[in-house]
């Protein structure tokens, strides 16, 4: 009696055993009743094993792994590739993350990841020109005197409440409702303020 296998899944030899046995025991190309119990007892395993090994065969010959890409860990994208893969999509393309994830078929978080560490950088296309040097020279020589508008009714009537109230804020200002008074009729057209205050 043979030992029992050690491995969890078959090997091609082993496979290749089992359906060459089986090979032995079909008539016009269908296995003869009980081919795979029989062959299952000789070879040591599960009659649904065996059934199995046969099913493939008639499948792909070849009997390929059945774990090729469904085990083992997650592919990591590492940065040259990543870097890689942006640099290929198109520039109309790449208007956003988005774009760029459907595009290159990575993952959104991969993206913003990559981003974060400085392996792909946002790019903006809009121009914006530089200060040119005459228009820095323009800028830090003295500006031209402006002259300001002195509207001394509202000025001195602010100046009047400040000094009444001993420089505090709490006090209507009349020069908030100057259109309500000047409906009312009762805006005045000319304060006066003695020269001792100003200066």
């Amino acid at each position: 009696m043979e030992t029992p296998r050690v491995r969890r899944e078959l090997s091609y030899e082993n496979k290749m055993e089992v359906v060459t046995r089986l090979q032995k025991l079909t008539i016009m190309g269908k296995l003869v009743r009980g081919a795979i119990s029989t062959t299952a007892k000789h070879m040591q395993l599960h009659r649904t094993t065996v059934s199995n090994v046969w099913e493939g065969f008639k499948r792909n010959s070849r009997m390929s792994s059945g774990k090729l890409g469904r085990v083992g860990g997650k592919k990591i994208n590492t940065s040259s590739i990543v870097s890689t893969l942006v640099s290929e999509v198109p520039e109309e393309q790449r208007s956003t993350m988005r774009d760029i994830s459907q595009a290159t078929g990575l993952s959104m978080g991969t993206l913003s990841r990559r981003l974060k560490d400085g392996t792909i950088e946002r790019k903006n296309t809009r121009l914006k020109p530089l200060l040119t040097d005459a228009n820095t020279i323009e800028r830090t020589e003295t500006p031209p005197e402006v002259t300001y508008e002195f509207d001394a009714m509202w000025d001195v009537a602010v100046m009047r409440l400040v000094l009444e109230h001993n420089g505090s804020n709490h006090f209507p200002l009349s020069h908030l409702k100057k259109d309500a008074k000047r409906r009312a009729g009762t805006l005045s057209a000319n304060l006066s303020c003695p020269a001792s205050l100003l200066g």
